[in-house]
């Protein structure tokens, strides 16, 4: 398991950032191995005259090891999802939203049109009370 540290912080520019990162972990493991075969490795040793002596070394591992050390670091940012239906932008649907909404259609604004098809009907008062009903994340 991996000791997980995170932050979630609202920037500047209403961008939300999330970073999650892993502490640093020290990590050593030993593996045995059967079977495998190296190469022979000729060898030239001297000898006590001028000669030399012909060697083949031949190597047989057993075991690998390993250690290491890793961090993980991830930041991701993005823009928090607006609350269509919170249209007094005060972070709470109430009956409010709902006259705002009745104001704007009553004009013939086009921020009532809830089904984006450019006609403000009965249509966008039935979207625009779904998404009020539907709430905000």
């Amino acid at each position: 398991m991996l000791p997980l540290v995170g932050t979630v912080e609202q920037l500047d520019n209403g961008d939300i950032e999330l970073v999650i990162n892993v502490d640093p972990q020290q990590n050593a493991d030993s593996y045995p191995i059967d079977g495998v075969l190296t190469p022979e490795i000729p060898f030239e040793l001297p000898t006590l005259s001028s000669d030399t002596a012909g060697v083949l070394i031949t190597l047989t591992p057993d075991l690998i090891s390993s250690d290491v050390t890793y961090a993980l670091s991830l930041i991701v940012t993005g823009t928090p999802t607006p609350c269509v239906p919170d249209l007094l932008d005060d972070g709470v649907l109430d009956i409010f939203d709902v006259f705002a909404f009745l104001d704007l259609f009553n004009a013939g604004d086009t921020a009532a049109d809830f089904t984006g098809d450019g006609t403000l009907d009965i249509f966008d008062v039935f979207a625009f009370l779904d998404a009020f009903n539907a709430g905000c994340p």
